[in-house]
């Protein structure tokens, strides 16, 4: 063969030189027996290799090993059946990355006869990336059988439905697909047009969550809880709605059976208090020292019911201090507030809330009696911060000021202890308790008990000093 010659051959074609030249696609051609004798410019770009290089069969070198064998076959037989062959197989680059190109093959007659063969190969490596994307996808959303994964169109119309929707629902796709997705709602919802709403909340917030009882194919109800969010495409436009649900029956029957014996336990404790405080009131007399005594006992249960109480609403899992604090000094405000309440979102455990509550109730009692809350331009700030780094740390102070002028006490009594031991020793921290002539300080340091969310929404203000 001449390849000079045939080469010559293809440049007296010049508008199809240029075409060839210019085309983002590697192209090339070959006799009718398959020997390639010319390359376009491309080819000698991305594979970085000369035409010496490549002419008759060299392309094989930039060919994976491991797929070579493949394409030789399809090749082989195209040529031994004059039939054109499309197939995906990878080129290796210049830089030694292989990438996956579309390749396709034709003969080219002249009076029925094979003269030659054009290739092309187009680079599909997005292509094969989105193929790979979508298979993924597809495999997820397959997968996920326990979850229902369903699409709508801006109207609310089902467009696409996953197997958890059919395991969860038990509609098959055919079934629903076309149809509004009401259909998956309960009665009341439909007569409220539920699905409409959450359709705008969606779009107005980004993302709503709803759980809400939802209605199988055979009338049968269940807690569905999920995600409904807008579907955008590529654009950014807003082409429907995403919904992504599971069943919390099991979860709800749970917890309502949680919430039963939690209350049926705080109406125990709350009987069991009532009887100790009969006991007490039975037991001291209501005067003198005793009286007292029975006051400050009477206070304390008062103050741990209202912990229990609170920790009731929260399930006996975790209580919000700022509630804790709230709720603790309400009884001493005498009115006007006397209190400035700071700090972040921190969730404490039931046992450091209820110590945290009564040592709280103490102070209040103390600067009721002999500090701050004793006379009328008083006032208490309760603030508390977190400290992040390798240990956390949770930092509380109390701190009373514009009350009579402090000294140390002459002997500790039972709420001095419990500040100062009981409360160090439920926190695993440090307590330290400050009688300065202007007020009494107390500063609580310890492992932070919980997680941090932010600062609280609000603060109970402390009043102006100036009463005129």
């Amino acid at each position: 063969m001449q390849l000079a010659t045939d080469q010559g051959e293809v440049g007296d074609d010049a508008r199809f030189r240029a075409l060839a030249e210019n085309i983002p696609n590697l192209c090339w051609m070959a006799d009718e027996s398959g020997w390639i004798f010319w390359y376009n410019r491309r080819w000698y770009e991305y594979t970085g290799t000369t035409f010496e290089e490549m002419q008759g069969w060299g392309w094989q070198r930039v060919h994976d090993p491991l797929v070579l064998p493949l394409v030789m076959a399809r090749w082989t037989r195209a040529l031994e059946r004059g039939e054109p062959f499309e197939m995906v197989f990878p080129l290796k680059g210049a830089d030694g990355v292989f990438r996956p190109f579309l390749t396709r093959v034709a003969p080219v007659r002249e009076h029925g006869r094979i003269v030659r063969w054009f290739g092309s190969n187009t680079d599909v490596t997005e292509l094969h990336a989105l193929r790979q994307t979508q298979a993924l996808h597809e495999l997820i959303v397959s997968s996920a059988i326990d979850f229902a994964i369903i699409t709508t169109d801006l109207e609310g119309r089902l467009t696409s439905w996953n197997v958890g929707g059919r395991n969860l629902f038990g509609y098959e796709a055919e079934e629903v697909i076309g149809q509004p997705a009401d259909v998956l709602y309960c009665e009341e919802d439909q007569r409220n047009r539920r699905h409409e709403y959450e359709m705008r909340m969606a779009v107005q917030h980004g993302r709503i969550e709803s759980e809400r009882p939802r209605r199988r194919k055979d009338g049968s109800t269940f807690w569905g809880s999920g995600y409904i969010m807008p579907l955008r495409n590529a654009e950014g436009r807003h082409v429907g709605y995403l919904k992504i649900m599971r069943d919390r029956s099991e979860q709800r029957r749970q917890e309502e059976h949680r919430r039963l014996l939690v209350e049926e336990l705080n109406h125990r404790v709350k009987n069991t208090l009532a009887i100790v405080q009969s006991i007490a009131r039975q037991t001291f007399p209501s005067e003198g020292a005793a009286g007292d005594a029975r006051a400050a006992f009477e206070g304390r249960l008062r103050a741990l019911a209202r912990a229990h109480d609170l920790l009731t609403r929260e399930n006996w899992e975790a209580a919000d201090l700022r509630r804790v604090v709230i709720e603790t000094i309400q009884p001493h405000q005498q009115g006007e507030s006397r209190f400035i309440v700071d700090g972040p979102t921190v969730r404490l455990g039931p046992k450091p809330a209820v110590t945290i509550a009564m040592a709280l109730h103490e102070l209040c009692v103390n600067a009721t009696k002999y500090g701050a809350l004793s006379v009328a331009d008083g006032h208490v700030a309760i603030r508390w911060i977190t400290t992040d780094g390798g240990d956390p740390r949770f930092h509380l102070t109390w701190e009373e000021t514009g009350g009579p002028t402090v000294a140390p006490p002459a002997r500790r009594g039972f709420g001095s202890r419990m500040i100062e031991r009981a409360l160090a020793q439920e926190l695993d921290g440090r307590v330290e308790v400050h009688y300065r002539p202007a007020g009494v300080v107390v500063e609580i340091s310890a492992p932070a008990p919980g997680h941090v969310v932010g600062r609280a929404e609000g603060v109970l203000p402390m009043p102006p000093q100036d009463r005129s």
